[in-house]
């Protein structure tokens, strides 16, 4: 029963902070993010998001500023799960870089599939919502 709660938690999770990098968040550093897998904990109060960077856009988003413009985003990222999920509670989030290229690359495919852009695909010239 726990791990069927955990493995629910994950997958809600790991499609919220995917589509949150693709619609609501700004920062130029996270737009080749490509969230990969994550890992709750059994008492589902803390989560392991893994992304890597997509396209090989390393040179572009060096993993240490990801990594920097992920902790400085966690905020934002759980106070929209809380208004946007209905959770007994938001759990804490810890970003790993996954290390796993071909696992990237295969999300990746799958979204292609299902016709859902790759992060920071066809953005609008100028950048679109900037404020």
């Amino acid at each position: 029963m726990k791990r069927k709660r955990q493995e629910q938690m994950a997958s809600l999770v790991e499609g919220f902070v995917a589509n949150l990098f693709v619609t609501k968040v700004s920062d130029p550093r996270l737009k080749l993010v490509n969230v990969t897998r994550s890992k709750v904990s059994a008492d589902l109060r803390s989560v392991a998001v893994f992304y890597s960077i997509l396209g090989g856009g390393q040179e572009e988003a060096p993993p240490k500023d990801v990594e920097k413009a992920l902790a400085s985003a966690t905020g934002f990222i759980r106070s929209s799960m809380a208004k946007e999920l209905s959770l007994r509670s938001v759990p804490t989030l810890r970003f790993v870089f996954d290390r796993n290229p071909g696992h990237a690359q295969r999300i990746q495919e799958i979204l292609s599939s299902e016709g859902i852009p790759a992060p920071g695909a066809g953005d609008p010239p100028g950048g679109g919502d900037d404020e």
